[in-house]
């Protein structure tokens, strides 16, 4: 029985050893036909930077020559079926600062998170294999503004920021970095937007002082990549617009030679806002400036159109300052000798005749140098008011002087020249046929 047993495994030996070959062969390719060996790749594996205390610290920061060392990008391999439902998140890439070279290179290291994984596949290859870059020092520097930035306005519209929470940021990172930066622009692109724009995210660029783009992520700063922005898009109206100087008076002792504003040659200005609130100014802008008691000439080039403008209406021209220029000067005096032949009588009662007491009079004249050298006795144009007289006898009136006919540079005094007070007497009679009255 053992002879025959014997006999069945050694008879023609080889022939079997090559049949179990033959057999392998076979099974490893039906194997391979049914779940083959593949390649993967899988990117956006964030890369864990550890005991980065070694290279930080309130002062010092690591700074990566590249956007390497952010995330990492790997080529996998293994049989299909264990392969090809892993993502980023089945792997973990590190660098750690103990491994620091002296010129300041870390490798980067990549490998599955669990042991199992491990077992069944491969990494063949990896985008980055070194992070290198140097210590900076760093600093903070606080109050950067954020400016929104609108662009693509629908047409005959005007757009309003009319939240943005975030009016400048405090940045912490490289000196030479942080040092770069002017400010923070976020830019609302409204193309195709025909409705307000409630809290939309928009992201956030770095620009410098010459007004170029920063390349760098936000968090190099300390600070978050975008912020919430909303939009109101407001209907334009042009309305016409005019200065009112009623409020700008001078100072004891000096008066106002003239007035100016860049309005003064504007015909109408754009403004945008809801109907309501551009109902309530009508057809016309009224801008009523207000400077009392100058004692100084005024000559300001940007006032703002905004505070005179009621709430919820803004300037949707690209300019909204205007300029203003007021010329203030001292005030001086000038005596002059009048015949009261020359003064009129005014305002007097046809019922009655006056005659002045005296047959001259001084007259001394308080106003701006520039105007008191056009003057003289007879463009003063001066008279007296005696509307309150009511019977005969001796009255005393107030002497006043009117501008009426006055001479070619003297256009811009006020009404009534200021006349240090004069008082005149005046002899009032019935009147009779032969005597005429003044009106």
């Amino acid at each position: 029985m053992k002879d025959k047993l014997k006999a069945m495994f050694t008879r023609n030996i080889g022939m079997k050893l090559v049949s179990i070959l033959i057999a392998f062969i076979v099974w490893i390719t039906i194997i391979n036909l049914s779940d083959p060996t593949i390649t993967r790749t899988i990117s956006g594996i964030p890369i864990e930077w550890r005991n980065k205390d070694i290279v930080n610290s309130s002062t010092t920061s690591y700074v990566a020559d590249s956007d390497v060392g952010t995330e990492l990008t790997i080529r996998i391999e293994g049989v299909r079926s264990k392969i090809e439902n892993l993502t980023k998140d089945d792997f973990i890439a590190y660098i750690d600062f103990n491994e620091m070279s002296s010129v300041f290179a870390v490798p980067i290291h990549v490998a599955p998170k669990s042991e199992d994984t491990a077992t069944f596949v491969d990494i063949i290859r990896q985008s980055e294999t070194m992070l290198r870059g140097k210590i900076e020092e760093k600093k903070e520097i606080r109050g950067i503004p954020v400016e929104v930035r609108t662009e693509n306005v629908p047409t005959g519209y005007f757009a309003h920021v009319s939240k943005q929470d975030n009016q400048s940021f405090s940045i912490y990172g490289s000196k030479d970095l942080v040092d770069q930066v002017k400010r923070f622009v976020a830019t609302v692109d409204l193309q195709n937007s025909s409705q307000d724009v409630v809290d939309r995210e928009v992201k956030l660029v770095a620009y410098d002082v010459e007004g170029n783009i920063i390349e760098a992520d936000m968090r190099e700063f300390g600070i978050q990549s975008t912020i919430p922005v909303s939009i109101d898009l407001l209907p334009i109206q042009d309305k016409k617009v005019r200065i009112e100087w009623s409020g700008v008076t001078a100072a004891e002792g000096f008066g106002i030679v003239s007035k100016e504003s860049s309005l003064d040659s504007l015909e109408s200005i754009k403004l945008a806002g809801r109907p309501e609130a551009l109902g309530r100014i009508g057809s016309e802008l009224v801008i009523r400036y207000e400077k009392r008691d100058l004692m100084e000439s005024v000559d300001l080039n940007n006032v703002s159109l905004e505070q005179y403008l009621p709430s919820g209406v803004y300037v949707a021209n690209e300019n909204s300052t205007f300029t203003v220029k007021i010329t203030v000067a001292a005030e001086n005096t000038k005596d002059f000798l009048v015949k009261t032949s020359d003064i009129r009588i005014e305002r007097l009662d046809k019922a009655f005749a006056a005659t002045f007491k005296d047959e001259n009079i001084q007259v001394r004249v308080y106003e701006i140098d520039k105007y008191l050298v056009t003057l003289n006795a007879t463009n003063l144009e001066l008279y007296v008011d005696l509307s309150e007289v009511t019977e005969t006898g001796t009255v005393t009136a107030e002497l006043r002087s009117k501008l009426n006919g006055s001479p070619e540079g003297t256009a811009n005094i006020d009404d009534d020249l200021t006349l240090y007070e004069v008082m005149i007497e005046l002899e009032i009679t019935e009147a009779t046929d032969d005597r005429e009255n003044g009106l």
